[in-house]
């Protein structure tokens, strides 16, 4: 009988620990990456970059001049997990000013790609940690969150998140311009 009294008391507790040890759902990685259904709804915040929508972007662009990362995939036909994202010689057109550097959003990089990310991460911000740099893709695209979350985990402590992507800055009437890839996506 008394064994019955406790169960009640301890289930919340268990449930709890057991929901601790899961991703956040189904497409997410143990350390916070998205791994698949990478053209899905965003969530409203990310835990380590500051969230900008297309208004704050603007202003934020305006006050700061911060670093401008596209991360657009982009397929390499020698690289078979590069299997999705836009076909080589295919067209970026994205943000002022912006630098596109695809793929670093994937969730595993390779030892090159990672290279690659952290190279031009340095050469952006001139090596400064505290150096404004908004990651994005276009709408509902996972590929910024998880380049704005790897970024963070470098070390970066100015990393912003523009949700909203290159399509919906667009669609606001603002300006645009065709971007070439960095190095194709290799260092």
């Amino acid at each position: 009988m008394q064994r019955l009294r406790v169960l009640p008391i301890l289930l919340p507790w268990l449930i709890t620990v057991a929901a601790a040890h899961q991703p956040l759902d189904a497409h997410m990685s143990e350390d916070g990456y998205r791994e698949s259904r990478f053209r899905a709804e965003l969530p409203l915040h990310h835990p380590d970059a500051v969230t900008l929508d297309t208004e704050a972007l603007d202003q934020f662009v305006a006050d700061h001049a911060p670093v401008l990362i596209d991360v657009m995939p982009k397929i390499v036909l020698d690289r078979p997990q590069l299997d999705s994202g836009l076909p080589p010689g295919a067209p970026r057109v994205g943000l002022p000013g912006a630098v596109w550097l695809p793929n670093i959003g994937l969730p595993e990089l390779d030892h090159e790609l990672d290279t690659y990310f952290r190279g031009n991460l340095h050469r952006l911000t001139g090596g400064d940690a505290d150096r404004p740099v908004v990651f994005y893709c276009i709408s509902d695209c996972w590929m910024a969150w998880n380049a704005a979350r790897r970024a963070s985990r470098y070390g970066h402590r100015a990393v912003y998140w523009f949700r909203d992507g290159s399509d919906q800055w667009s669609a606001t009437g603002r300006e645009v311009e065709l971007l070439t890839p960095v190095g194709e996506g290799r260092p």
